[in-house]
């Protein structure tokens, strides 16, 4: 439910009166649909967070068990606007945020903390706060007493996919809908750079051809679909966006055996040698098939039992 510029959730609001993108059913439905790991899952990445919701509803998932979520966000504005939601829920003490590109992030990140072992805070980085910015335009401030880990069991991103489109006359919306400021080669690397190596990404994108141009961009960085919904407006539509989780290859390998590289072999004419299948080959029969999601119920602004069942700890009215 909207109220103004805040848009409010069962256990948290949303303030985006500065944020060029406002909150929408993309956000919501990734930061419903990814996976999260109770066992494992330690710590969370948010990519391009713009006003917290996704990294807010991670927090509200994962308090049972105490993960940690980091945020990202390269617009200063949308820092504001975040780290505000951040200070008013009741999960400040678990979320941080840094106002930078992944790129310099995942820089700064892998030289100073992931280097230096798993159990080395992330120096230089924590929550944003007023107060100085370092070389890289990150905010330091209090870490709100969480401090920081190696690398991230999951990492989450609603990502720009305006390739080549026009550019809209507002910088700000610009720089949140567009790939170029983020491409997903950018991204994908950089999630490889940051993602343990039993870790998931998981993200949101238009159906179609941007969907063959991230899954391309994962897999040219070591990764393959591990969970997919294609998610439809109603009934009677199409498709309109993806979901797609992705894990690396060499991690899919060994938890579902090898019998993949010996299917490819033998797809290649190769009996003997169960290797010799192309990774390409490989990553085509782990990954798997996808499922289906309709928003829409069979009437006129009803909403389907699936959707409702995935979003009801958030949306007020369900």
């Amino acid at each position: 439910m909207s109220g103004g510029n805040e848009f409010r959730f069962k256990r948290f609001a949303v303030w985006q009166d500065e944020c060029a993108m406002k909150v929408g059913t993309d956000g919501v439905l990734l930061g419903a649909w990814c996976r999260i790991e109770p066992d494992r899952d330690e710590a969370i990445l948010d990519i391009g967070s713009g006003t917290g919701l996704i990294a807010l509803q991670l927090a509200q998932r994962t308090e049972g068990f105490g993960a940690r979520v980091e945020a990202v966000e390269v617009d200063p504005a949308a820092c504001d606007v975040a780290w505000r939601n951040f200070e008013a829920c009741e999960w400040r003490d678990r979320l941080g945020l840094h106002c930078a590109s992944i790129q310099e992030f995942a820089g700064f990140y892998v030289r100073n903390v992931a280097s230096g072992g798993a159990e080395r805070g992330i120096e230089g980085y924590g929550a944003r706060a007023a107060g100085e910015v370092d070389e890289v335009g990150v905010a330091r401030g209090e870490t709100n007493g969480a401090g920081g880990v190696a690398r991230f069991d999951l990492i989450v991103s609603n990502p720009p996919f305006f390739v080549g489109a026009l550019a809209s006359p507002d910088a700000a919306r610009t720089l949140a809908r567009h790939t170029q400021s983020l491409s997903y080669d950018d991204l994908m690397e950089c999630c490889r750079r940051l993602l343990k190596p039993h870790g998931r990404v998981s993200l949101v994108v238009p159906t179609g051809a941007e969907t063959a141009k991230m899954i391309g961009a994962a897999r040219a960085c070591g990764f393959a679909v591990s969970r997919r919904t294609e998610v439809h407006s109603t009934p009677k539509s199409g498709p309109k966006r993806t979901l797609l989780e992705f894990s690396r290859l060499d991690f899919l390998l060994a938890e579902r055996g090898r019998f993949c590289r010996g299917v490819a072999a033998l797809a290649a004419g190769d009996c003997g040698v169960v290797e010799s299948g192309s990774d390409d080959d490989v990553a085509d029969c782990l990954e798997v098939a996808a499922d289906v999601l309709v928003i829409g119920g069979s009437e006129a602004g009803s909403f389907s039992a699936e959707y409702r069942a995935l979003t009801e700890d958030f949306y007020l009215y369900f």
